[in-house]
Formats: C-alpha cells, structure tokens, sequence
C-alpha cells in the first residue's frame, strides 16, 4: 500500500524543495539513486528503449519475425554503453520513491548539465504526475 504526508523533495543535497502539481508529491519524494537501485534503472531503461526500437522498425513495415532476428545481440549491444552513460562523469540519476518507502520506485530521471538523457516511470504510475515531479527536481538542482 503507498502511504504518505506532504512533504518537501530532497533531491539532490543542498537543492531546493520542489513542488509538484499533483498528488504525486504527497506520496512521492525525489531522491538520489543509491547502489540498490541501479538493477532496475538498468532494466527499465534497456527494455523501454527495446520496446522504442521494435516501434521504429515496425513503423519501417519490418515483421515481426525480422524485428525479433534483427534485435538478436541487441542488449549485448546497447547494455554497455548504458552503464557507460550512468557511471560517466556529470550524471545524475533522480529516483521517485514512496515516503515511507524508499525502496518502493515509481520512476527515475538521468540527467546531465542540463540535459535530460531519460525519464522513466513506471506503467501504474503514469497518470500520478511522477513525470513532472522528476522534471521539477532536475529544474531545481
């Protein structure tokens, strides 16, 4: 069950509290990605930009047979230069978390300077405004 009561983000230290404007931020709080959750960064950002791949290749008219022969090696692929990406200087992973729980992820954000390089929530969260309450952390720090 999410629980929680309003109260302010504290992403990343020393950054100012952030608002969002839904109910997001009374049951979610931003916070810096520690080592316990990097299995699913990793996870949700391969596999959402497979899904994104497979889309492109079928808007290209590509089967679904050949898009599947095509994508074989593709994680051996593409999974290196993700972890690359994160641990690369400068880049910053936000995670949305319950109050009360901070292992319970609805969604994360990495960015870099000012640039965001992915935003993922997770499916259930979507409609909670997750979405804006990590963009408001980025615009904050």
């Amino acid at each position: 069950m999410i629980r929680g009561a309003p109260a302010v983000s504290d992403l990343p230290p020393g950054a100012a509290g952030v608002a969002a404007p839904s109910a997001a931020a009374e049951v979610f709080r931003v916070r810096a990605m520690v080592d316990g959750d990097l299995a699913f960064v990793m996870d949700s950002w391969l596999r959402s930009a497979w899904h994104a791949e497979q889309r492109k290749l079928a808007a290209r008219g590509v089967g679904k047979r050949e898009r599947l022969r095509a994508s074989r090696g593709w994680f051996a692929v593409v999974r290196p230069q993700v972890e690359a990406l994160i641990a690369s200087d400068g880049v910053l992973i936000a995670i949305a978390c319950d109050r009360d729980d901070e292992s319970h992820v609805a969604g994360w954000v990495a960015i870099r300077a000012d640039q965001e390089l992915k935003l993922y929530v997770k499916h259930a969260y979507r409609p909670w405004g997750i979405e804006a309450l990590l963009r408001g952390a980025v615009e904050a720090v």
